[in-house]
């Protein structure tokens, strides 16, 4: 029976060989993509904070 776990060790070694770098790859992909939307989120609301700057009315008491 031990040469059974060998065998299942030797093959789990082997397809973590071979997994482990898509994993890493996927993880990346997502990241980068997720870096770049949180970047232009950040871009664009900053321009429209510029653009259009808030005016609160100060005259907006009514005579009585």
């Amino acid at each position: 029976m031990k040469i059974l776990r060998a065998i299942g060790l030797g093959l789990l070694i082997v397809t973590l060989q071979f997994l482990v770098p898509r994993i890493f790859s996927g993880i990346e992909n997502t990241l980068l993509v997720f870096f770049d939307t949180l970047q232009l989120a950040l871009g664009k609301s900053q321009s429209v904070m510029q653009a259009s700057p808030l005016s609160i009315p100060t005259n907006s008491v009514v005579n009585q």
